[in-house]
């Protein structure tokens, strides 16, 4: 009479439904209707479980492995070096640049000042 993937015993539900006062036509429509019902449940669980694996594989392409994060961090610390180097050869260059200012403020202060004692000297013996 019905076919369905799960345990479900028409016949046994046939008899309960006569005993509560069917007729053997209505029970029929009750058994139609609880068959569809689960029928449409068992679709929609396969359907929700095949989303869910869907989901799950895309999730899983998505995460990173731990072959991946040591991948990342050897990258990383490639770069964080290459970082730190320039940074030090910008540091050197810096240094090397401000004792050139130094020096060269040294002199113009030396040069103003003998430039200052001249034309005081010389200013001081006109009087």
């Amino acid at each position: 009479m019905l076919t369905m993937p799960l345990s479900f015993d028409a016949l046994d539900w046939l008899a309960r439904f006569k005993a509560a006062g069917f007729t053997e036509a209505q029970a029929k429509v009750q058994i139609k209707v609880i068959e569809k019902t689960v029928e449409f449940a068992v679709e929609t669980t396969k359907q929700e479980i095949a989303d869910n694996r869907l989901l799950d594989e895309k999730t899983r392409q998505e995460l990173a492995t731990k072959g991946d994060i040591a991948l990342l961090r050897a990258e990383t610390d490639v770069k964080l070096a290459q970082i730190e180097a320039k940074m030090e050869r910008i540091k050197a260059d810096l240094e090397i640049k401000i004792e050139k200012l130094r020096n060269s403020l040294v002199m113009w202060l030396v040069g103003g000042f003998v430039t200052q004692t001249a034309l005081l000297l010389t200013v001081l013996q006109w009087r």
